[in-house]
């Protein structure tokens, strides 16, 4: 299993490599007799091009971390999930994002320029939880108070905010971002929220309940990571197809404006693929858990992922005896369709989720699009 393996990755690797390296075309001599230079007419320095946005989460884990130190060339902002939200009533407490492996803070990489905005996460029945605190102006402040302290233990520049399935009112929402914008800045700290799409099923863009009022949000905040991932996570079919992306984005470059979309707005994009519910446990696969033949250690019989342009998805039809099995799989190339997905909709960047055993030549697609 493992000669396999490794013989497909050197394979993979070989054949993305090839396809990510900046060649120079061969520069013919020239026949021209030497002669004196003319005076050389200066013109003005073209403007210097704004410098992408890429952020990307690390989680506490080994080739996450491995990854991150690849990755910070080509970085923005890191964003370790140094946090959760324990929240029962009014009460909020920030706890380790993994219980099980806190964060090794002194293993963190940094860079000059790299700005680290740790993520405070508050995900599935924590929304609900935070909603009450957001909507009661002490509870809120107090929670404000806390995530400043945070901030100022560990010496970081900034927060990334990511709070998912809140119901409270809008106005709650964008009041807490507007009082921990007012604790932040006069620490010239920078302050980034990630959000859900807002279309969701909806072809009409119309999310049941959507708690972020988009303008108001991306006033209080330097940097808005909308996260266009997830629409099916039980492999059933495409994790984030080409058209829900772009009708997503349409929406949220109508409410902030073009100006503050490509200053501010973030795509988020996926470094991880699914498998059908049912074939494997856990649906989320990784590039480096897929070989020519098996998923995370199960056979399924020899398949070749072939691009999608409407899934932006590597898919592969499993071999399988019982019901039928897909595998959406993501690698530098649908890195490349995503990011000229948001290249399309002249956003400020984009945001991943998350590194580690990901395409070792998505590096190489950042750089090229810094």
């Amino acid at each position: 299993m493992r000669t396999r393996t490794l013989l497909f990755f050197s394979l993979l690797l070989a054949a993305c490599q090839d396809g990510c390296e900046q060649k120079q075309p061969a520069r013919a001599a020239d026949p021209t007799p030497l002669r004196e230079a003319p005076t050389p007419v200066v013109a003005a320095a073209p403007p210097v091009p704004r410098r992408k946005e890429v952020a990307a989460w690390v989680v506490p884990y080994e080739d996450s971390l491995r990854s991150l130190s690849r990755h910070l060339p080509v970085l923005t902002v890191s964003s370790p999930t140094f946090y959760r939200l324990d929240v029962a009533g009014e009460r909020v407490r920030l706890v380790d994002w993994d219980w099980r492996v806190p964060f090794p803070r002194a293993r963190l990489a940094r860079a000059p320029g790299v700005r680290v905005l740790p993520l405070v996460g508050c995900i599935g029945e924590c929304g609900p939880k935070i909603s009450r605190v957001l909507e009661d102006p002490n509870a809120r402040r107090a929670h404000v108070k806390d995530l400043l302290r945070a901030v100022e233990e560990d010496g970081v520049d900034g927060l990334f905010i990511d709070y998912e399935n809140v119901d409270a009112k809008p106005e709650s929402v964008t009041a807490f971002f507007t009082e921990l914008r007012a604790g932040l800045a006069p620490r010239k700290k920078t302050l980034a929220a990630a959000v859900e799409e807002p279309c969701g099923w909806a072809a009409g863009c119309k999310r049941e309940h959507y708690a972020f009022a988009l303008k108001e949000v991306a006033a209080q905040v330097d940097l808005l990571a909308v996260m266009e991932y997830d629409l099916a996570v039980d492999g059933t079919r495409p994790p984030a197809p080409r058209e829900w992306i772009e009708r997503g984005l349409a929406q949220v470059v109508r409410e902030v404006g073009p100006e503050v979309a490509a200053t501010k707005v973030l795509l988020g994009i996926p470094y991880y693929g699914r498998i059908t519910q049912g074939a494997i446990g856990d649906t989320a696969v990784l590039f480096a858990e897929v070989t020519a033949d098996s998923v995370r250690g199960h056979r399924f019989g020899p398949f070749v992922p072939k691009a999608d342009r409407a899934a932006v998805s590597k898919v592969a039809a499993l071999p399988s005896d019982g019901k039928p099995l897909t595998l959406f799989l993501e690698d530098h190339t649908t890195l490349q369709e995503r990011i000229g997905i948001g290249e399309a909709a002249k956003l400020a960047g984009v945001a991943i989720w998350r590194l580690g055993s990901e395409d070792p030549c998505n590096v190489s697609v950042l750089a090229t699009y810094q």
